[in-house]
């Protein structure tokens, strides 16, 4: 695990949090900003060009090799898995394509690999398509999320990349009811 990488990830999540308590900032707000880098790392992963000089600005990997970005998230996700013995977290990925698109084979790799992303190529026009994905979701959500999409997935979607994360604990500090 880099430090590097972890060190700018905490700048990415405090700043997330910033922006969105910017934008309503009395509403109450519950997100992982674990789950939204590490879906974003997976998408920098099939960027190219400007997209890519991008996302490494915004993700706060300027100066950093994929690599190193990529096999922080390998050793970082089942590290935070195991972490806290009284702490039941499962962190999953997956990344569904429309059945005949052309995704890179590399990306995919990657993301199989070094994610641990269930990777599909599935039939968005079978009726039972949104249900399969809200099977999967459900699966890894142990039954708290249980319906993402609803169907039918629009003709324009090329794929979705998801993460979804199952968190059962104790807070160390607990809320003032």
């Amino acid at each position: 695990i880099d430090p590097a990488v972890t060190a700018r990830n905490t700048a990415f999540a405090f700043d997330l949090l910033r922006e969105l308590d910017r934008e309503a900032p009395s509403d109450n707000l519950f997100l992982s900003p674990l789950s939204v880098s590490t879906a974003l790392s997976m998408t920098y992963n099939g960027a190219k060009g400007e997209t890519l000089a991008d996302m490494e600005e915004g993700l706060r990997y300027a100066g950093l090799s994929q690599d190193t970005v990529n096999g922080t998230y390998r050793n970082l996700l089942p590290y935070l898995e195991q972490a806290d013995k009284k702490v039941d977290l499962t962190v999953s990925n997956s990344i569904w394509y429309r059945l005949g698109e052309a995704i890179g084979d590399e990306f995919l790799a990657v993301n199989r690999d070094l994610y641990n992303a269930a990777v599909r190529e599935i039939d968005f026009a079978d009726p039972d398509a949104a249900d399969t994905i809200n099977g999967w979701i459900d699966d890894a959500t142990k039954g708290k999320i249980d319906r993402m999409l609803e169907p039918p997935i629009p003709p324009d979607v090329v794929m979705y990349l998801i993460n979804a994360v199952y968190f059962k604990g104790e807070w160390t500090t607990q809320f003032d009811p």
